[in-house]
């Protein structure tokens, strides 16, 4: 797009996060600079990336997904073992997750990213390498970036992607400091003591291996250990090996590795399973390169001050279990520039700092919740797979490997609320899915349960009813009924109860209804309903089931299938099951047994 406005972007960090927010900002007609400390742009350093659905859009709106995907291979499957190579459970369910959101998950090198990224920029001499930043200054004018060299950069906005040890996200704090309120500095000293690590990530590519297969993950869980492969394009595999640190430890205190460190550090792990059949000493063998650090994680309440913001892992940085980082720097590369636009005149003057400010503080309150409740199930689903506690263990060896295609439910929760940009149109292959994305759905926007329980409280109402017609009358002898009369009661609760029977059964088979009452509870409600009567266990049922069945359980078309097989067999199961044995009862009683 061509430039309409005299803002600048000063954005520091060629990173993933900082190439892709000036595509964005180009979209927009926002002039920026990329200053990016290293020399090469793309440099190989062992890292992939995990590529999901909700970066992946973005991507194929700034038209650059084909080229990506001529370096990925889809995950078509995936496989779950122990430490000694026991199977704890196999699933396609990456397919289902490709049907539904449009995009499949995958994995490619860093530096490919870093490369597709950097070779479709319009204008690359607006990227600068060999720019250390030393400091900022910002003022009621503008804000500008001092390097190293002596060189200055000035904009109207710093954005900072210079990842964890961000020196704009520490300039930014050294503002804070000297120029915020008692909450401002109440809230940076609690961002100042967040960065830890507790986790370790040896990860890098290696050469093929027969027995591991394009396409396929394999994931294993021990105790305070845990791996993460995949086979891609010719068979080159992407490989983690995630550890429990001895302590954890806080900011400064958080250690680096050096040279030579990863080689004594994976001696210890050598027999460790990444397969049924395949030791990690295999893999590393076969290594081709190979990385070593600490882990960090890291939330924060402050994203911008004044001028200034960050992204990506500079403000929200999580483990890579989840596979989620690269794909939230880049849904925060993509709201940073849609609330940017928001501080541009009509006339294409220069905005005025309060305009900024309101624009990136919206930016921030879009994106902080979702960003952080990421990170927190990122940073949960490594200790599960370390095995951190009892419940994690238990969770990983017998509960997660019984979910099936619910943690595809699970995955797509995380995606389908994700932003986009918005001056662009969806592309063709995201409204192909079968599941539609919405920034109103996914973590952090399910409906609310108890606000759901509260709108069922007259069902309950319902229940108390029937037990109140049913108090015994001290003035009226309940035996009164004639014979007819006790049949056609019988007769008016089969036929009322056979619709009931017909749709607990039906919906207890229903996909988004998994792990719910309606699932797992059917067959008590029916033997309770037996004993009680419909009347009471009915309304009981129902109660439960709308609290847990909210409309995001089936926002995949594929949740709202249930077995049909099934369904048509419930005439006759009824009939032999409920339906026969009452007509028998029905039709032998006699005035003795009615009294």
């Amino acid at each position: 797009m061509t430039q309409i406005s005299q803002m600048k972007v000063v954005i520091v960090g060629g990173s993933i996060a900082g190439l892709t927010l000036a595509h964005c900002l180009s979209r927009y007609g926002i002039d920026y600079i990329i200053l990016e400390r290293r020399h090469d742009i793309a440099p190989q350093v062992g890292a992939s990336v995990s590529l999901m659905p909700n970066g992946s859009r973005i991507l194929d709106q700034l038209g650059m997904f084909d080229a990506v995907s001529e370096n990925i291979e889809p995950c078509i499957f995936m496989q779950t073992w122990d430490e000694n190579g026991r199977l704890l459970s196999e699933t396609d369910a990456p397919i289902l997750t490709g049907k539904r959101l449009g995009y499949t998950i995958t994995f490619l090198e860093r530096e490919t990213l870093l490369e597709i990224l950097y070779q479709h920029l319009p204008d690359k001499s607006k990227v600068l390498t060999g720019k250390y930043v030393r400091s900022i200054e910002q003022d009621s004018k503008e804000a500008v970036v001092v390097c190293e060299d002596g060189s200055r950069y000035s904009g109207d906005v710093i954005a900072g992607a210079d990842g964890i040890h961000s020196t704009i996200r520490s300039e930014m704090r050294r503002q804070i400091a000297k120029e915020g309120t008692t909450k401002d500095l109440e809230a940076l000293k609690r961002d100042e003591a967040a960065p830890s690590a507790e986790y370790s990530c040896l990860f890098g590519i290696f050469k093929p291996i027969p027995g591991l297969e394009i396409g396929h993950t394999h994931r294993s869980s021990g105790k305070g250990a845990s791996t993460l492969l995949f086979g891609g394009v010719d068979g080159k595999l992407y490989w983690f090996l995630f550890t429990k640190n001895e302590e954890r430890t806080f900011g400064d205190s958080i250690p680096r590795y050096k040279k030579g460190d990863e080689t004594n550090h994976v001696a210890k792990y050598m027999h460790h399973h990444v397969s049924g059949n395949i030791l990690l000493s295999e893999v590393w063998k076969n290594r081709i390169v190979a990385n070593f650090v600490t882990i960090e994680e890291m939330e924060n309440e402050h994203w911008n001050w004044n001028r200034v913001a960050c992204l990506g892992d500079s403000i929200h940085k999580m483990t890579p279990n989840l596979g989620q980082g690269a794909n939230c720097t880049i849904e925060s590369a993509a709201e940073m520039a849609n609330n940017l636009t928001k501080a541009l005149r009509d006339d294409g003057s220069k905005p005025a700092i309060e305009d900024i400010n309101s624009a990136l503080s919206l930016y921030y309150q879009k994106r902080n919740v979702r960003a952080n409740l990421i990170v927190k199930a990122a940073n949960k689903f490594t200790r599960v797979e370390a095995l951190a506690t009892t419940g994690d263990w238990v969770a990983s060896m017998f509960i997660i490997p019984r979910l099936g295609d619910i943690l595809a439910d699970r995955g797509a929760k995380v995606q389908v609320g994700a932003t986009k940009l918005d001056c662009l149109p969806m592309p063709k292959r995201a409204l192909e899915g079968t599941m539609p994305w919405s920034i109103n759905s996914g973590i952090g926007k399910e409906e609310n349960r108890k606000r759901r329980a509260q709108l069922a409280l007259p069902l309950i109402l319902i229940a108390l009813c029937f037990l109140w017609d049913k108090t015994p009358d001290a003035k009226e002898f309940p035996g009164t009924k004639s014979i007819s009369e006790v049949k056609l009661d019988m007769l008016s609760s089969i036929a009322n109860a056979i619709p009931l029977v017909t749709i607990w059964t039906i919906e207890s088979y229903r996909r988004g209804n998994d792990l719910t009452v309606a699932s797992i509870f059917p067959t008590a409600f029916l033997l309770l309903a037996q004993k009680f009567g419909i009347q009471l266990i009915a309304p009981i049922y129902f109660f439960f089931h709308y609290i847990q069945s909210p409309q995001e359980n089936f926002a995949a078309l594929d949740n709202r299938l249930t077995n049909m097989a099934f369904a048509k067999l419930m005439p006759l199961a009824i009939l032999l099951v409920s339906l026969s044995p009452s007509c028998a009862i029905w039709s032998s009683i006699e005035l003795e047994s009615a009294q």
